[in-house]
């Protein structure tokens, strides 16, 4: 009845939402404990008799150290999952102005509590995850616009690109050299894959699968 009463709940016990703790917090623990903690024990940052507090920070994500970007991941992909349908009919222009204005205000909040669940890098990196499944949902119009403009694109991209670098600009500059590396990649990916089989491969296919741009699109 709760379920039925709050679609978003029963998606969120969904089997895809399992099969995302198998592929990103599962490994996120192991290598935290088998790698992580032993390399700090090592460089003399963790006590070796913390292991079991160690294990509870791991938990809470403030304690991950180099392993920030899967647990990160994880938690966004929790958060916008049981929305995804509605982001294919939904107002995307307001969705995007909405996210990228809680991206830019994360930058200036206190870190404090923010640092457990990964909260402080979930509400920045919230931006560039809408960003890959609009990319996603329109990306026959993004080919034709970089197939169309792709000299415009690299000027701009790069004149941007250095612009941000000299003068910072804050936290708005880091999304903005961010997008402006980006395009320029994705220019260069599609001129080195012209005239290949690359767009057809099944291993291309396999990897691209339940991705949603995430990958794409980390600054």
């Amino acid at each position: 009845c709760l379920f039925r009463k709050f679609p978003p709940l029963s998606r969120f016990f969904h089997w895809t939402w399992w099969k995302k703790a198998l592929r990103l917090l599962v490994p996120y623990l192991i290598f935290g404990v088998a790698l992580v903690f032993p390399t700090l024990v090592i460089c003399g940052l963790w006590a070796p008799k913390g292991a079991f507090s160690y294990l509870l920070h791991l938990l809470a994500g403030d304690q991950s150290r180099h392993l920030w970007y899967v647990y990160c991941l994880f938690v966004v992909y929790c958060f916008f999952w049981p929305f995804m349908r509605r982001f294919e009919n939904g107002p995307w222009k307001r969705i995007f102005l909405i996210s990228l204005v809680v991206a830019v205000i994360s930058k200036y909040l206190p870190f404090g509590f923010l640092g457990y669940f990964q909260l402080c890098n979930f509400l920045y990196y919230q931006f560039y995850f809408i960003c890959g499944i609009l990319l996603e949902q329109n990306f026959r119009d993004v080919l034709y616009l970089f197939h169309q403009y792709p000299k415009r694109i690299i000027a701009v991209s790069l004149g941007l690109l250095i612009l941000s670098l000299i003068f910072g600009f804050g936290s708005v500059g880091s999304i903005v050299y961010a997008f402006a590396g980006i395009a320029l990649i994705f220019v260069l990916s599609l001129y080195l894959s012209e005239n290949t089989e690359l767009h057809d491969s099944k291993l291309l296919r396999n990897f691209v699968k339940d991705s949603y741009g995430i990958y794409l699109f980390h600054a």
